[in-house]
């Protein structure tokens, strides 16, 4: 496949470490189900990933130093796009000791050309 057919999907980083929880890639499941990039040895997951275009279900470790989780999502890939993956977390008001508490992170993958770190939206509940 040529190299302007594959995508890259890359990692929303900033040093704002404590405002998000950074997402990292996991495992990748091509639409027969089977893994096509998970970690070696040494590798616990993946900042960026190149792929062909396609359907594929990821698990991802968003993780913001103090907490993590694990989302998976399936998305369609396509030819030649850059995209980035980000993570949004899901917070519960006045939990434990009445302060907030992250319960849940959610991944999404968007086209970088449509990216912005403020479309990254926490969602709250009671």
């Amino acid at each position: 496949m040529a190299a302007g057919e594959l995508s890259t999907i890359k990692q929303f980083k900033t040093d704002k470490l404590a405002e998000y929880h950074w997402a990292h890639i996991l495992k990748v499941f091509n639409s027969d189900n089977a893994a096509i990039i998970q970690p070696e040895f040494f590798d616990i997951s993946f900042k960026e990933v190149t792929i062909a275009p396609g359907t594929y279900h990821f698990v991802f470790m968003c993780s913001d130093g103090a907490s993590s989780s694990q989302p998976e999502i399936t998305e369609i890939i396509e030819a030649g796009i850059g995209y980035t993956m980000y993570c949004e977390r899901i917070i519960k008001k006045k939990g434990l000791f009445g302060l907030d508490m992250i319960t849940g992170t959610r991944a999404k993958i968007i086209k970088s050309s449509d990216f912005s770190p403020s479309i990254i939206k926490d969602s709250y509940y009671e």
